[in-house]
């Protein structure tokens, strides 16, 4: 059984392992018809992983954080993860919309000017872009919206889904996603967080390895029934490698301090890669006309989305970090998990 003090450092080795596939996704899908596209290919199966870890951390640091977590404790959990994640996001908004802006200024500049309206970028403060008729700013936004609802959700189920007699609400309500998506009525990318509860449940001695094995491989099997064998097959991976981390860490041990690195600025790196990279990639493209050109305009932007990251961290997310502690500190003093 984990130790509610315990921190879990495969999360911090999955969430880099997980931004960087990302990023490396998008530095180089643009080269079209070579193989320096199809080396980042698959990397953005890093957002399934992410799914899955969220699955897990938010209900953990629930557990962590309030022993006798009640409703009464929702509002300073949500207050909590608002101003440790709201600031970055916020932040990025900006950067996203001066840097399009100071895109459109440069000479040579041979895209077409984006016009913001007010009512798009609203739409962004509470992530209701998928129920209007604007577009997200950025290709990675989307993937948070379903964060934050999963937030709302876990903190409104937490205490009938939590505990060693409650296998069976668990069960119930994984059924009844899993029943949804295999009617067409829901994304399959809800049963990843169902994948990381599960995990949660089984770390916390509430449920025995067998019946989350179970959970993992339903959930999987219909995921890959429903079309979607390859983010069956990262999640699966990536609850597995939470639920034997004590085991599976000692084989990641040599690159251990890369990851970690990577772990720390994950959320930074997700936020910032697309405007900085991109932007990168797009100036490289105009010089370079061969495969070796294009990996080499790949790993620059990608160096320079990793500089802008870390600047980025260590300015808005660490003060983020910071900012929650002091005004809303912990009770008790939870496992430093990060940001998912």
């Amino acid at each position: 059984m984990t130790q509610r003090t315990e921190r879990i450092r495969m999360l911090e080795y999955l969430r880099g392992i997980a931004s960087l596939s990302v990023a490396w996704f998008h530095m180089t899908n643009s080269f079209t018809d070579s193989w320096v596209a199809w080396s980042g290919s698959g990397g953005w199966l890093g957002v399934e992983s992410f799914f899955v870890i969220s699955g897990f951390v938010i209900p953990y640091a629930l557990w962590t954080s309030y022993p006798r977590y009640s409703l009464r404790d929702m509002p300073h959990f949500l207050g909590r993860r608002v101003l440790r994640i709201e600031p970055p996001y916020l932040i990025s908004i900006l950067m996203v919309l001066v840097l399009g802006w100071l895109s459109s200024m440069a000479p040579g500049f041979q895209g077409q000017s984006q016009a913001f309206e007010p009512g798009q970028v609203a739409a962004h403060l509470l992530y209701l872009v998928p129920l209007t008729q604007f577009s997200w700013l950025q290709p990675v936004y989307w993937t948070l919206a379903y964060e934050f609802v999963f937030y709302i959700t876990i903190a409104c189920l937490f205490p009938s889904l939590s505990g060693p007699g409650r296998f069976h609400v668990y069960a119930a309500v994984a059924t009844a996603l899993a029943t949804m998506v295999a009617l067409g009525l829901a994304s399959t990318l809800l049963l990843l967080f169902v994948m990381g509860v599960g995990v949660y449940r089984c770390l916390t001695g509430q449920d025995h390895h067998l019946k989350t094995l179970v959970i993992l491989a339903a959930c999987g099997l219909i995921m890959a029934v429903e079309n979607a064998p390859a983010q069956a097959a990262v999640g699966f991976v990536t609850a597995v490698f939470i639920l034997y981390h004590g085991r599976l860490s000692q084989y990641l041990r040599i690159f251990a301090a890369p990851l970690a690195w990577l772990g720390a600025i994950s959320y930074s790196l997700y936020l910032v890669h697309v405007p900085i990279g991109g932007r990168v990639v797009n100036i490289g493209k105009r010089f370079v006309h061969d495969d070796v050109g294009y990996m080499c305009v790949a790993l620059v932007a990608l160096v320079f989305s990793l500089v802008a990251a870390y600047v980025f961290y260590r300015l808005i997310e660490v003060p983020s970090m910071q900012l929650a502690q002091k005004l809303l500190p912990s009770q008790p003093k939870s496992a430093q998990l990060g940001p998912v």
